[in-house]
């Protein structure tokens, strides 16, 4: 039985992830809304699964983050490695890893 692993927060505690999002026009004249997760490098804690994992945000940093005006230099400052001793591993349901 292959065991699937989630990271989380400690005590369960909603997470924020940095990304991005676009709308553009494609050849048909329909918008296409795209988005992306971005990831930084892995904590010790997410290391032994993945050498990446998405760039937590502090609660703090959201508006930040959703704000058009904010600096780009302030910006990158929030797409850091987040601690490893603020998330846990936790086993997850196998249907997780399921296509179907």
């Amino acid at each position: 039985r292959q065991m699937c692993i989630r990271d989380r927060l400690r005590a369960g505690a909603v997470m924020g992830f940095a990304g991005l999002w676009s709308v553009w026009t494609g050849a048909d004249d329909k918008h296409v809304f795209t988005c992306c997760v971005i990831t930084t490098t892995a904590n010790e804690l997410v290391r032994p699964f993945h050498e990446r994992m998405p760039a937590i945000l502090e609660p703090a940093d959201n508006a930040a983050w959703l704000n058009a005006h904010t600096p780009k230099k302030t910006l990158g400052a929030l797409l850091k490695t987040y601690p490893a001793d603020l998330m846990e591993v936790r086993e997850a349901n196998p249907l997780v890893n399921s296509a179907k």
